[in-house]
């Protein structure tokens, strides 16, 4: 914003003395005055009238060298250099790759999606098929990228629910978004569900969450240290916690069908973890049960906070077998937690 009065504390200063009151109060102290002098002082005719920036569309990046590789090299290393990279290898985003994304959906590839944090850029159908290519994804993931960016640009702007999604990238606490899939296109495009869902080795899963996160990247200008602040980094920073509900193995009905849609219609949900814990059984040579599991789960959870609770589908089974819905384990959560039944 033009013209606007901005007064810098040294992050130093502030994550180190943030841990008492005593020790904050004398950098409250030196800054006081120069508070109080921006938001008192009268403005300047620059100020009053600031002129408006115009968007620089920056040229197309070209990359050249001795051979393929060569180039291949010195095009991840611009764009890591640049901050236009995760720290993995990218797919170069050439102009037949990129018509390649775009022929996965029938959209226009000026259309505009919103603003994407943490600097607000203008996402459009044709910067998201940029960092799918880059991302090693498919056309026939692309439905699914544009749906999960929708979900995170229509939560990212001013009074959209505080921000939400801003303060995920940008916060200290180290917070990773959550993108599920519902629906007959997770087999479509075959999206893992089962074993080892949130780890490494499924294209469409892990394409799907980095093509998000590079848009961050590249359309939103996030880096590490100057506005993503998370103190230890992200547990899945490249790609996100991506999958699918194993719908054919759950006892119970689908997640998307509890909120309301067909089961036949494919369903996107996006939202933000702060952490993740898992609960053990106890292996293949240990005796487990059900009722061990929630009792383990609940004695981890406290009333604060929201959770995503994923069963492994021999889990939900027995827990089916003993009676329960998925409503009744959201119920005896928020009897034995003190969560909110709603908030589970």
């Amino acid at each position: 914003m033009p013209g606007l009065r901005i007064l810098s504390v040294p992050a130093q200063e502030w994550y180190t003395y943030r841990r008492s009151l005593e020790e904050l109060r004398p950098v409250v102290a030196r800054l006081i005055d120069s508070i109080v002098d921006g938001l008192t002082r009268p403005l300047t005719p620059e100020e009053e009238k600031p002129k408006q920036l115009k968007p620089e569309i920056p040229p197309p990046i070209r990359v050249s060298a001795e051979s393929y590789e060569a180039a291949l090299e010195k095009f991840n290393q611009v764009f890591l250099d640049n901050h236009l990279g995760d720290g993995l290898p990218l797919i170069p985003p050439t102009a037949e790759r990129v018509k390649w994304m775009l022929s996965g959906t029938s959209r226009r590839p000026e259309e505009f999606l919103g603003k994407c944090p943490m600097k607000m850029g203008n996402v459009t159908i044709e910067k998201l098929a940029i960092n799918a290519v880059m991302a090693g994804a498919r056309p026939e993931y692309f439905p699914a990228i544009i749906t999960a960016m929708e979900c995170f640009v229509s939560e990212s702007g001013p009074g959209q629910r505080g921000e939400y999604f801003f303060h995920t990238l940008g916060s200290s606490g180290a917070f990773n978004l959550v993108i599920l899939m519902n629906g007959p296109l997770t087999k479509e495009i075959n999206m893992n569900s089962g074993m080892g869902l949130f780890g490494h080795g499924w294209r469409a899963n892990n394409t799907i969450g980095r093509a998000v996160r590079l848009s961050t990247i590249t359309i939103g200008h996030t880096w590490p240290r100057e506005n993503d602040m998370a103190l230890t980094g992200r547990v899945s920073a490249h790609t996100w916690f991506t999958f699918a509900e194993n719908e054919d193995d759950s006892p119970w009905e689908p997640y998307h069908v509890s909120q309301g849609f067909k089961k036949e219609d494919s369903v996107m949900t996006v939202t933000k973890v702060n952490n993740i814990f898992s609960t053990f059984g106890g292996g293949a040579v240990a005796f487990w049960t059900a009722q061990s599991i929630l009792d383990q789960m609940a004695a981890r959870m406290t009333k604060t906070n929201g959770y995503i609770v994923v069963f492994d589908p021999m889990v939900a089974d027995e827990l089916k077998k003993l009676g329960f819905s998925r409503k009744d384990v959201q119920e005896w959560f928020g009897q034995k937690a003190g969560v909110k039944p709603e908030h589970v």
